[in-house]
């Protein structure tokens, strides 16, 4: 699913942008101009998601016994805190996705 600005879209659908090479008569452009209030209505009555911006780390492995397959200790590179690992794809102290990007 992705996340829109409400603002840039209101803004893109009464910019010039999106009504570039558009020849209208004056009883079309009327008509435009009603579609557009009546999508930016819309718009903004739409209800907000509640997200926040994704944020990227990665785990820094602090101490590994021999065996791989046993414990690990690795920190966050973005809160800086230490999980034995695995600890799967996010940090649990966080939230930070951790990918690497």
């Amino acid at each position: 699913m992705d996340y829109i600005s409400k603002d840039l879209a209101i803004e893109y659908i009464t910019g010039a942008s999106f009504r570039k090479g558009l020849t209208l008569r004056d009883r079309d452009a009327k008509f435009l101009e009603l579609i557009t209030h009546s999508v930016i209505d819309t718009i903004e009555h739409i209800p907000a998601a509640d997200v926040v911006p994704v944020v990227h780390g990665e785990w820094e492995v602090m101490w590994q016994k021999e065996d791989p397959d046993t414990s690990i200790d690795c920190r966050c590179s973005v809160c800086k805190k230490v999980s034995r690992r695995p600890v799967g794809d996010f940090c649990k102290w966080c939230g930070a996705r951790m990918d690497g990007e």
